[in-house]
């Protein structure tokens, strides 16, 4: 089904007549909010299957409640950067630092919902810094604190080999969740309602650290402590068939041994023995590697949980990344926006 948005967050207008008359009592507070729509929430030209598996109950919104993504938008945000989430004796500690965003009003809302960002690269390049202007903007109109994290590289060595291979990634990002779920409560987060989003082999990363629960288990994080799981073009689902189909950049990540390939694939570790987090999945439309994320997507409703597939018709890899949140994009915006707005909602203690 093609997925449409008409850019309403429930309760906004409320919330900004709220505000509004606060202002005009002199308050001196700054009012962020407008009748029109955020950026990029007109209707979408991307192709979208919403698959749910028989007798389970997915996110589906609900009653406006404080500290939902009803909150948004936020004036301003305030960047805290170079926040360190792990100490390694030896590794640069840029490579073990994230970023926070903070909602530059909280108090009118109460904690409110955590975004986890973590960027691509092939495993061996990126930074949390890169591309983060429009993620920012989409963090603040929603009213989401927005955490970016970095972690270990796998650059080579002084003999060519890479100094860090699989799974140092995963487990770097799963301290990095649990910093988050430790501190993020002095930035205004909910620690109860955290969301992942990756692009390529964060992508990789997140959904790794999502179906697999020996990294947040190893991290001292609950197997429950990510809602949702938003996954932007990997084709990390299945390490091996990558390896073997001749690409350097998996080898130069996880190594020469098939058995760790097996195991680094999020596809091995996608059981209904736990619950798993609703997972977004945008990808190219592209067929091979479309039919690779709709097998993810299938295996996930087949153990129980719920999962979206959405074909990015006409971006390609970096197009994808660069969508999210971007002035006038109709394909990747307003399904992720839908998604996040859901996402607010599940872990919202009744009342």
């Amino acid at each position: 089904m093609v997925v449409a948005h008409n850019g309403a967050m429930p309760g906004r207008r409320a919330l900004c007549a709220v505000l509004a008359l606060v202002a005009a009592l002199g308050a001196g507070v700054l009012v962020g909010c407008s009748d029109d729509p955020p950026r990029g929430t007109t209707a979408s030209t991307g192709t979208t299957t919403s698959t749910r598996a028989a007798g389970t109950t997915g996110p589906t919104g609900g009653d406006e409640v404080a500290g939902s993504a009803d909150c948004g938008p936020a004036a301003t945000m305030t960047p805290h950067r170079d926040l360190a989430y792990a100490d390694v004796e030896g590794v640069e500690a840029n490579l073990l630092a994230l970023d926070v965003y903070e909602p530059g009003w909280t108090s009118p809302c109460g904690p409110v919902p955590v975004l986890v960002w973590v960027h691509g690269g092939g495993w061996r390049q990126g930074d949390k810094a890169n591309r983060m202007a429009d993620k920012v903007d989409l963090a603040r109109e929603l009213g989401w604190v927005l955490v970016s994290v970095n972690y270990r590289l796998s650059e080579p060595g002084p003999d060519g080999a890479p100094l860090v291979t699989y799974p140092t990634h995963n487990r770097d990002v799963a301290d990095a969740v649990a910093w988050t779920e430790r501190e993020i409560a002095a930035y205004g987060g909910d620690p109860t309602r955290l969301t992942l989003l990756g692009h390529s082999a964060g992508a990789g990363i997140v959904s790794s650290v999502a179906v697999d629960p020996r990294y947040l288990a190893d991290a001292g994080v609950s197997d429950d402590a990510v809602d949702c799981v938003a996954s932007l073009d990997t084709e990390a689902y299945d390490v091996a068939a990558q390896v073997r189909s001749g690409s350097a950049v998996y080898r130069n990540a996880f190594g020469d041994d098939p058995a760790v390939w097996a195991e680094a694939s999020p596809l091995t570790h996608v059981t209904a023995d736990r619950p798993l987090p609703a997972f977004l999945v945008v990808v190219q439309d592209r067929p091979a590697r479309r039919e690779l994320n709709q097998r993810f997507v299938d295996a996930v409703t087949a153990a129980g949980g719920d999962a979206t597939l959405v074909a990015a018709t006409g971006l390609d890899h970096e197009g994808i990344n660069a969508a999210v949140g971007a002035e006038g994009d109709t394909i990747v915006t307003p399904a992720l926006v839908d998604f996040l707005d859901s996402c607010a909602q599940r872990a919202i203690p009744p009342t």
